[in-house]
């Protein structure tokens, strides 16, 4: 059940790089947006930062479902701020993705005092308040260690741990995940200008640097991170209890190109299904097949497996659930016919 609003609370601020030339990446943005507006009671406004990429009718999507929860959402124009940056900007767009150089403009492009930034592979199954009053200690960034990155640091000699010492990445603090951050701004925008300063570190440290961005970060304001607990960037492949926790798909295979039974692809569907995305229940049964066909070790005998899992699930919900117990059945029947389309003799697949 969707929590009331509490229009007495503080608005939260959180902000998602949204780069979609193939006009598929949106609905994941969708997936975070409706998963904060579920679980959270505070008024929040989502600032949506983009280029031309971003298609009308994603657009009115995002606008779709922020109306349908009573919340904000804003639209901030990242490419006419990106060309202002010059010939820094242009380093940078050479090195990684504009939607990454997104990320580092947003003490330009949102004029807040602070802001929650989420990638857009990350669900939150919690009030994200529980982030928001933190207090920042003065710190100008907030974020997770990253626990598998940290692990390879430590190992001596390791080709991570040479590279995070030459890089400045790694300090006595750990190293965060760059997935959720909480951002101080005033303080950011008053001692850094993150582009320029990146385009400066990237030419020096490009060589050494596993995770360009996240490097750069950690690198850039080392010593001064103030850490968070685990629970508000679980990395995948987590398989823990997903109450109270932001979840973070950040293993290559993530839930919308195959299945592996964690937590966080049970949730990405859930809400994807709430959202303006997974409204078309034909175009959600294609999606799920498409998945789960791509899922690692899925075969015949599996799809089998699947199916009667499926047909009982589909049989035992009924009233409010009977949508989703028709599209269980769409699944199963589905997923079996394309199966069988692949598989040759003796039901191996080819």
């Amino acid at each position: 059940m969707t929590p009331a609003r509490d229009a007495t609370l503080e608005t939260i601020h959180v902000a998602l790089a949204v780069y979609d030339p193939k006009e598929t990446y949106s609905r994941h943005a969708g997936v975070v947006m409706a998963s904060i507006f579920e679980n959270t009671r505070s008024p929040v406004c989502v600032h949506i930062l983009h280029d031309e990429t971003l298609s009308g009718d994603n657009r009115e999507k995002f606008r779709h479902t922020a109306a349908g929860y009573g919340q904000q959402v804003h639209f901030a124009d990242a490419a006419a701020s990106v060309s202002e940056m010059g010939e820094d900007a242009a380093r940078l767009t050479r090195i990684f993705s504009l939607g990454t150089l997104f990320r580092l403009a947003i003490p330009r492009l949102i004029p807040l005092p602070k802001v929650i930034y989420l990638d857009c592979d990350v669900v939150v199954n919690l009030d994200l308040s529980e982030l928001w009053n933190l207090s920042m200690e003065g710190a100008p960034l907030a974020g997770v260690p990253d626990r598998e990155m940290l692990r390879k640091m430590n190992k001596a000699f390791s080709r991570s741990s040479i590279a995070a010492t030459w890089n400045g990445s790694r300090s006595q603090d750990g190293y965060v995940n760059a997935g959720v951050l909480v951002m101080n701004l005033d303080r950011i925008r008053r001692e850094h200008d993150l582009v320029s300063e990146a385009a400066a570190w990237f030419p020096r440290y490009s060589h050494c640097a596993e995770s360009p961005d996240q490097d750069f970060l950690n690198a850039l304001f080392r010593g001064r991170i103030l850490p968070l607990p685990e629970r508000f960037n679980r990395c995948s492949p987590y398989r823990g209890d997903p109450s109270r926790s932001i979840l973070h798909a950040s293993a290559p295979v993530k839930p919308w190109n195959g299945l592996q039974g964690l937590p966080v692809e049970r949730l990405y569907w859930r809400y994807l299904f709430k959202s303006p995305w997974g409204g078309d229940a034909d175009e959600l049964v294609e999606s799920l097949i498409d998945t789960a066909l791509r899922s690692p070790g899925t075969h015949w005998h599996t799809s089998q497996c699947y199916q009667k899992i499926a047909f009982r699930l589909a049989s035992d919900l009924s009233g409010p659930f009977r949508k989703i117990a028709v599209l269980l059945k769409l699944l199963a029947l589905e997923g079996m016919k394309r199966c069988s389309k692949n598989t040759g003799s003796g039901g191996k697949a080819r």
